[in-house]
């Protein structure tokens, strides 16, 4: 606009010209300067390359700063974001489901598997990405020793039982912790020995 389009009280401008008070333009709007502040030409984000408030396809990556979220829900329920430390996802409401028809999968960026679910299958716990925990069709399958306070069976059933390797006198299949060559073990069949230091006391046939 020039000088001589405007009057002299700055209040409308010349016939044909838009009022200053608020205007709808039909055509494309110039500026050498800033708009409310913002450089226009500067933000390089053209009207057809915005994304629309209504929703839209985006083609290129959102970058969001440090403990700035992406919030998802009426009550930001869904928070997603990084502290500059450590990364978050959080649930304020109802329950969080991660479903996938074929495997789910937790582990490291290297490759080592922490966790594994397979649809209709097992559910592998690793330690140092060797399982040492799997579901299977009839319970668990478990590598290496298993420590615990307590074992008892709810079963009602006529059979009840603990199946283990034979183990020989240097470690009897059922030892105490802190004393691995006392305990029990068969190792013939039909035998039971019980072993003390090593070596074997008792042996039952």
């Amino acid at each position: 606009l020039t000088n001589t389009e405007v009057d002299a009280n700055f209040t409308n401008l010349n016939t044909g010209k838009a009022e200053l008070s608020g205007a709808v333009f039909t055509g494309a709007i110039t500026t050498n300067s800033t708009i409310d502040g913002r450089d226009v030409a500067a933000d390089g984000v053209t009207a057809d390359a915005a994304l629309p408030k209504s929703g839209g396809a985006v083609t290129g990556d959102i970058s969001f700063g440090d403990s700035d979220k992406a919030i998802f829900g009426a009550g930001s329920d869904l928070q997603i974001y990084h502290n500059g430390s450590h990364s978050f996802l959080s649930n304020t409401t109802g329950n969080m489901y991660i479903q996938d028809d074929g495997y789910v999968e937790i582990g490291s960026q290297s490759g080592e598997v922490y966790i594994g679910a397979v649809k209709d299958g097992a559910v592998n716990l690793r330690y140092d990405n060797v399982t040492k925990l799997a579901t299977t069709s009839t319970g668990i399958s478990v590598t290496g020793n298993v420590i615990s306070a307590s074992l008892s069976s709810t079963s009602t059933g006529r059979y009840h039982y603990i199946q283990n390797a034979a183990g020989n006198e240097t470690y009897p299949v059922y030892s105490f912790q802190g004393d691995t060559n006392t305990g029990i073990m068969s190792d013939t069949a039909d035998t039971l020995s019980l072993v003390t230091g090593g070596d074997t006391r008792v042996k039952i046939d």
